[in-house]
């Protein structure tokens, strides 16, 4: 595996309405189209896609707390939100939603936080059932 997370482009978005999850996953997380049109007008939303090699495999969406313009009093300014976390079907059980946290938090975790960069992670979740489990 040649695992890279690299900011989006335009030539991204197209290739990317490609990538789905299985049909019985669909309830847990939004279409990638979803996900990258507001991202562009969201202050603080940064997306990534997701590479092996040269083959899209996903998207990883955040939201800097430090630049979100309606943070929460529960919100840590340094903070970084999960937004969205999708492996497209072909592409699940082979590391890849590993090797986007390890990226994630190699970026932004605790050992490497400095007062520029991300202390806290919040996973987002909007089905009981955890978003991301690995199947």
């Amino acid at each position: 595996m040649s695992f890279a997370a690299r900011p989006m482009t335009g030539a991204d978005v197209i290739p990317l309405e490609g990538v789905t999850v299985r049909e019985a996953q669909e309830d847990f997380v939004a279409p990638n189209i979803v996900t990258i049109a507001p991202a562009h007008f969201r202050a603080g939303a940064h997306d990534f896609c997701l590479w092996d090699g040269g083959q899209r495999v996903g998207l990883l969406a955040l939201i800097d707390l430090a630049e979100y313009d309606k943070r929460k009093d529960a919100d840590h300014p340094n903070g970084v939100y999960v937004w969205r976390l999708l492996i497209g079907s072909d592409f699940q059980g082979k590391g890849y939603g590993t090797a986007s946290w390890q990226w994630l938090l190699q970026k932004h975790g605790p050992a490497n936080a400095t007062e520029q960069s991300c202390k806290f992670m919040r996973l987002m979740q909007t089905h009981p059932q955890s978003n991301y489990t690995k199947r």
